[in-house]
């Protein structure tokens, strides 16, 4: 898998968006949500499911990896336009899961070549990577959490991988 230029500059970007989560203020927290509700109500679905399954920190850092791939992705006409349903992510979601079953099973060189063609059709790798350190996997392994980080990390690929397809139907 090659680094290109265009890499570099989507780094800059997503670490831009991730920085201006971060400093958002109620107010405008309060109009992004009421945006994402009208533009893509599942994600606010997605939120309030999370909630129920989650510990309050990994809720926190659920919600704002959603508001991240969010921010991300709204200056796209499509995905203002057209909304993800719950079958679009279920479907991409799956697959996901069926992926990680099948990197279990695989040798290390098989893993190898399963992630680079997996992250390979990401067009968003840049992204995926940020929300990944949002996570702080060594720490969340390091607390004996890595069931829950996984299935974090699925859904957040899943969420990006819908956007993917919206912004590129």
């Amino acid at each position: 898998m090659l680094i290109l230029e265009n890499d570099h500059r989507e780094t800059v970007l997503v670490q831009d968006i991730i920085r201006r989560v971060d400093e958002m203020d109620e107010k405008t927290a309060n109009h992004e949500s009421d945006l994402l509700y009208l533009k893509q109500p599942f994600l606010i679905s997605l939120i309030l499911g999370y909630g129920v399954d989650l510990k309050r920190e990994h809720l926190e850092l659920a919600t704002k990896c959603i508001f991240v791939i969010w921010e991300y992705f709204k200056s796209q006409d499509a995905v203002m336009r057209t909304k993800i349903v719950g079958e679009q992510f279920d479907r991409i979601q799956e697959k996901n899961y069926n992926l990680v079953r099948y990197f279990e099973k695989e040798s290390k060189k098989g893993k190898g070549e399963v992630l680079r063609s997996d992250l390979g059709s990401l067009k968003a790798k840049a992204l995926y990577v940020g929300i990944i350190n949002i996570f702080d996997i060594h720490n969340s392994l390091n607390k004996g959490e890595s069931e829950t980080i996984a299935i974090l990390l699925i859904g957040m690929k899943s969420l990006i991988e819908c956007f993917e397809e919206l912004a590129h139907a």
